[in-house]
């Protein structure tokens, strides 16, 4: 009753050494393959013969379900042990039936997991994906002998309850609880393995697994830069209230090599250093007061530039490093200078052993939304196109922004800032506007919005039509679901556009100020994919047939255009000059059809105005996907997440950063 390991197949493990005992299936996976198993969430095809077998002679069409290590050991008893003792194998497994089995399965495929042949064909040029997330087959892993000794017991529990909290929600007090279940599991046992597990079970002390996570915590006072406060965690056994106004972080000599070995960085001399900052809300924005739970979220990734496979790597989420929190309000009066002063003062003189060799460390880009970015530099707030000097890139008031209608006059070496601003942040760092923010969050909402209100109300000249509404929006609605669900690489939509949803936020007043519909940036560009797709087709053409001619021909050319720009700025690749000259190119002629479906007199704002900029950034930075803000927005659900959970509500910003630095130990635990 042995069956191969799919994993250690994978691996090239001779097929001598390939055969597990059935019932010990799912145990093999977790503690040979872990990686795999609680972290990746692989999926394998059944390698048993006769699966094998009914793959090659149905031509691939069929047998291709994927399977959890749970699932395929399910599979395994159902279809090649039928015969397999209830004994032996756990009296709870379910016995499911393969048409049960195999939608479970399906519905839980990743879109890339699918089969091609099983496809609707999709246009390769659309392949933006906000929740993509690339993932690397680990290197063959050194196997693990079952512990003997109290001391081996003890090391192999702490990296259990270590491994399990990297899943849980994050409260320390899920440790002691797993402590206290995994005690009452084994206390039956009598053997003399058991006994040393017990004693190694109970020497394992889960406060002091807490405090290590908090010891690695420092912090640093942001009023006044010459000021370091070193955090202690008790004083006589008594909690000390910290000053809830303190920076707190992890010192990067702690978390950069971990990050290096889960990276699997090559070694090199040098290493880029992506620096992101945010403020978010962390409240129940119904119950609580915002300024409790506002906090500035300082996070980096590693970088190396003409490296495809790290590239590919630092795209993940997971590879986001939190580098430390602080009350938002703390900051806002001081514009982030000592506080970035001091982080790159620490870049700058990093220095880690990796592989044997000395590496170092140098910022590549401060990446942010407007709002961070405008006090970093000292430069006003004036996002409407009105005003004096405002864009970070170049020397253009705002009020003259509509007169910039080409990048080469935006990019006019005469016209650039260079340093000429204020901060701790120099020139030429300054040169940067995130891509998420002005496309997805902002001038593709505006699109769609007005592309929507002018097809449904006005005729080319903004005057209003005869007879309104003439659009089936109920039909478009439905049609947009069904191109939505078969677009594998869009967010889902189903439970936002429903049937009404245009005619109730479509309106033909406040004609002369911006409108949006209420949707997250991965939605917005779902909706705008699915326009482009129904747009493309005769029928759905025909769904617009009594708009005005001239006004859907420049919607449909609109919508094409921002896709073009959102499909270049977000390549997985570093940009060639013929990708820059094509970039350019597009912006020049988005930006003559856009005011067509502004309403009148509308302002150039400082988003439209910073993507005239994105050909000086993508020949600085060449990739703009890896400077682009759009993973780390994703991971702030991470600190917002720790601050819901936490009982601390006296010093929230040290809560959390000690749940990272556990976090932290996880992660070192699991690349040791």
């Amino acid at each position: 009753m042995h069956a191969k390991c799919p994993e250690c197949l994978f691996q090239n493990v001779p097929d001598e050494k390939n055969r597990i005992h059935i019932a010990n299936f799912e145990r093999h996976f977790a503690e040979y393959h872990h990686a795999e198993y609680r972290r990746l969430k692989k999926k394998y095809l059944c390698i048993e013969d006769s699966c094998v077998e009914a793959r090659e002679d149905r031509l691939r069409k069929s047998f291709l379900t994927e399977y959890y290590p749970s699932s395929y050991k399910k599979h395994l008893i159902k279809k090649h042990f039928i015969n397999f003792s209830s004994s032996v194998v756990d009296e709870s497994i379910e016995e499911l039936d393969q048409e049960e089995i195999e939608p479970m399965e399906i519905d839980n495929v990743e879109s890339s997991d699918v089969p091609q042949e099983d496809q609707p064909v999709i246009d390769d040029i659309w392949e933006f994906d906000e929740e993509l997330d690339i993932v690397e087959p680990s290197s063959t892993e050194k196997k693990e002998e079952i512990p003997q000794t109290i001391q081996e017991w003890e090391k192999y529990y702490k990296k259990v309850i270590l491994d399990f909290f990297d899943t849980c929600p994050g409260s320390e007090q899920y440790l002691r609880q797993l402590k206290t279940l995994i005690s009452k599991a084994i206390m039956p046992f009598k053997t003399l393995e058991s006994a040393n597990a017990k004693s190694g079970l109970m020497k394992l002390s889960c406060d002091n697994i807490i405090k290590e996570g908090k010891n690695i915590v420092r912090n640093f006072d942001v009023s006044s830069s010459d000021e370091i406060i070193l955090p202690n965690d008790d004083i006589d056994g008594n909690p000390v209230k910290r000053d809830k106004f303190l920076y707190y972080y992890l010192p990067l000599h702690q978390t950069v090599p971990v990050l290096m070995k889960k990276m699997n960085m090559p070694v090199v001399d040098k290493v880029k250093i992506v620096l992101y900052a945010d403020d978010i809300q962390a409240n129940n924005v119904l119950g609580s007061h915002r300024a409790t739970g506002s906090f500035l979220h300082v996070a980096f990734k590693l970088f190396l530039p003409g490296n495809e496979e790290v590239a590919k790597a630092t795209s993940k989420i997971t590879n986001i490093q939190t580098m430390g929190v602080i009350l938002s309000e703390a900051t806002k009066q001081i514009k982030y200078d000592s506080l970035l002063a001091k982080i790159l003062r620490d870049i700058e003189e990093l220095k880690v052993f990796y592989k044997g060799r000395e590496v170092s460390f140098e910022l590549f880009a401060l990446s942010g939304d407007h709002a961070f970015l405008q006090d970093v530099y000292h430069l006003p707030k004036s996002y409407n196109g009105s005003g004096g000097s405002c864009c970070r890139t170049c020397l253009t008031e705002g009020r003259l922004f509509h007169h910039i209608t080409r990048c080469s006059q935006a990019n006019d070496p005469s016209n650039l800032r260079n340093d000429d601003f204020e901060g701790a942040v120099r020139y030429p760092f300054n040169q940067y506007s995130d891509t998420f923010h002005d496309l997805l969050e902002g001038i593709l909402p505006d699109c769609l919005y007005s592309i929507c209100q002018k097809l449904t109300f006005y005729d080319n000249k903004w005057a209003l039509k005869n007879h309104l509404s003439l659009v089936n929006w109920l039909e478009v609605e439905k049609q947009l679901r069904i191109i939505n669900k078969l677009d594998k690489k869009s967010q889902s939509m189903s439970t936002v556009i429903k049937d009404g949803y245009f005619q109730k936020k479509i309106s033909k007043d406040n004609i002369s100020r911006k409108e949006t519909f209420a949707l997250s940036g991965s939605e917005q560009l779902a909706l705008a994919r699915a326009f482009w797709k129904l747009w493309s087709s005769v029928e759905g053409m025909n769904y617009f047939v009594n708009c005005d001619s001239q006004v859907f021909l420049n919607a449909k050319k609109l919508l094409g255009k921002v896709l073009n720009l959102c499909q270049i700025v977000t390549m997985k690749k570093e940009l060639s000059d013929d990708d820059i000259s094509n970039l350019e190119l597009e912006i020049n002629r988005f930006r003559d059809i856009y005011f067509d479906f502004m309403p009148p007199a509308s302002n150039c704002s400082l988003k439209l105005h910073s993507i005239m900029h994105y050909p000086l950034y993508a020949r600085m930075y060449r990739s703009l996907w890896v400077v682009s803000c759009i993973r780390f927005e994703s991971s702030n659900r991470r600190i917002k997440n720790l601050h819901q959970i936490s009982l601390n509500k006296i010093n929230p910003s040290f809560t959390i950063m000690g749940k990272v630095g556990l976090n932290l130990l996880v992660e070192k635990s699991l690349t040791d």
